[in-house]
């Protein structure tokens, strides 16, 4: 059934009040903790030096039900216009946390007794401070921030009318029930925008937010030269300005697509797109353009799922189904569109930002400068087709099968593929046959390493560690299978007999031909936007068994479960 696409207004006017609450909240936590710090610390700097004398200094335990923490308490007095006056300020952001060696270096530094300096408001005598800069405490004030960017992103969420209360069909008496792509104006027009403006104003926004916030904070963590003290903590605190950079060099690339090419817009030539049958139009340039090569097109098939709580929410999106072409410009603002959807993929189940199953269709294009590239949610149902579209989808479906018939496996691929000795034919994923990835996830690895090394030496509590380490655990056995697991498949006409190899150990499972259905290829694992396929049995009774895993070249795994068939038929 088809998401209802938004709530009632009385849902969404309840639902902006309660996160408004928690924006408040956030927003006096973020002053506190952060903003206040800040600007006191900026104008510290013009604060003038005045001798005083440490009156006390200790490291104050605070007994805790799970762990202890620590403070630092430092009492002192100074002279100001011969008027004694008296502060324990020693930063203006100083908090309860666990490590107490760190505090204790401190506390050395002003011993009961010695003389120091304090920088003491010329305004306000009664104000004053031992050390200006935030320290490491100010990652504390991050926090507050990202529940604030959280609170704002749910209140701009149920504005645009997100939320599934109440989900469900489409209401009763609805005219378009029957034909609910007929709900967006754009699906019933046949003519989708791109999403590429959208994108760069989003990425401005938010690189923006980011940069304001973590620019200062960098600042006032490393002004006080910890690294050379032997505290190398707050030099990751570097990792937040980077994080920065990095998101205005992809504001200003999405600004230049923009400028260069504007908006895209996708003209369907039969609304909607069909499982089982077509999808087909033109996507029509506001400018014209040569591209370096041929056009690769992308149709997606995609699962959204929304992570949310009191204060907004997370969407993650999986990929169900995709397939790939590169065609040729019909002209220098048109480029041919023609996929066909197999039957067995999902349809639209969802209109707006909501849960379920969309499809999306993006273009892609080398150019000289900035490459062309646009993104359109389109729709795809199952519906009755004409008979014209029948004809096209069969017209796909025999151009896909002549061009896996026509394949030649590159002499680059290590997937090998004979005659076996014994009969049938024998194919063989070999260990390390995707070294890229495999590098990743090994360096990502040791990243992930020194980051549970770095909690265990500062003296995280234990869940942390152990939770980190639980996915680490994963991430070692899914690279000992990058590295080591093998794959040999025998098929012949009395079946397929499959047989994995991993750091040595064999597992090995025959597969009679009577209980085969098919051997298809699917989606497996995705990395970012590359997707590898697998190669799978169907069997009678509904069970699906994987023979080849993480084929990255969508054609070759094709080729494979072709020949797989075909061994298995062979006389």
């Amino acid at each position: 059934m088809l998401a209802a696409p938004k709530n009632s207004r009385g849902q969404r006017v309840v639902i902006i009040l309660i996160i408004s609450i928690f924006l408040l909240v956030d927003c006096g936590f973020s002053y506190l903790f952060l903003l206040r710090p800040l600007t006191l610390g900026f104008a510290a700097r013009q604060w003038p030096a005045v001798p005083c004398h440490v009156i006390s200094s200790e490291v104050k335990i605070h007994p805790g039900s799970k762990n202890t923490t620590y403070s630092v308490e430092i009492a002192y007095a100074y002279h100001v216009a011969e008027k004694v006056y008296r502060s324990s300020r020693y930063r203006f952001l100083s908090i309860s946390s666990s490590g107490r060696e760190g505090k204790a270096q401190i506390v050395a530094r002003y011993p009961h007794g010695s003389r120091a300096i304090c920088y003491v408001d010329p305004k306000n005598p009664s104000e004053a401070v031992l050390e200006r800069e935030l320290g490491s405490a100010a990652w504390f004030g991050l926090i507050p921030l990202v529940f604030m960017a959280i609170s704002l992103a749910g209140i701009v969420w149920a504005i645009r009318g997100g939320g599934k209360i109440g989900m469900g069909g489409m209401p009763d008496g609805n005219p378009n029930a029957g034909q609910p792509w007929l709900q967006r104006p754009d699906w019933a027009a046949g003519r989708i925008s791109s999403s590429t403006k959208k994108a760069m104003l989003g990425i401005w926004f938010f690189a923006g937010v980011w940069n304001v916030v973590s620019l200062p904070v960098a600042g006032m963590v490393l002004s006080e030269h910890a690294i050379h003290k032997g505290n190398y903590g707050p030099a990751l605190v570097l990792l937040f300005p980077l994080v920065g950079v990095g998101l205005l060099l992809w504001a200003v690339n999405l600004t230049r697509r923009w400028l260069r090419f504007g908006e895209s817009v996708f003209e369907m030539a039969c609304v909607p797109g069909a499982v089982g049958g077509v999808l087909a139009g033109t996507i029509r340039l506001s400018r014209p353009m040569r591209p370096q090569g041929l056009v690769k097109l992308r149709l997606n098939c995609l699962a959204r799922t929304t992570t949310s709580n009191g204060e907004g929410g997370s969407t993650s999106e999986r990929v169900l189904w995709q397939h790939e072409e590169a065609v040729e410009m019909d002209a220098p603002d048109a480029i041919p569109v023609a996929f066909y959807i197999p039957g067995e993929c999902s349809e639209t189940t969802t209109l707006d930002a909501s849960d379920g199953t969309l499809w999306r269709l993006e273009a892609k294009a080398q150019m000289p400068g900035v490459d062309y590239a646009a993104s359109f949610e389109v729709p795809v149902f199952r519906w009755e087709q004409s008979a014209e579209n029948r004809a096209e989808a069969a017209k796909l479906v025999d151009r896909a099968q002549a061009e896996v018939a026509a394949y030649v496996q590159p002499a680059s691929s290590r997937i090998r593929v004979q005659d076996a000795l014994q009969g049938g034919t024998e194919f063989y994923f070999p260990a390390g046959r995707n070294p890229g990835s495999a590098f990743f996830l090994t360096v990502f690895i040791l990243i992930w390493s020194g980051v549970i090394w770095f909690m265990l030496r500062q003296g995280a509590p234990l869940l942390f560690p152990v939770v980190f380490g639980f996915f680490e655990a994963v991430m070692i056995f899914a690279a000992a299978y990058a590295l080591t697991g093998t794959t040999r498949v025998l098929v012949n006409p009395a079946g397929v007999a499959v047989t994995s190899t991993v750091l040595g150990f064999s597992v090995k499972k025959a597969i009679p031909v009577q209980e085969i259905a098919s051997i298809k290829t699917k989606v497996g694992v995705t990395a970012g936007t590359t997707v590898y396929h697998d190669i799978k049995i169907q069997c009678r009774n509904g069970k699906e068994i994987c023979v080849g895993r993480d084929i990255k070249d969508e054609m070759e795994a094709e080729w494979l479960a072709a020949e797989m068939t075909k061994a298995l038929a062979r006389k």
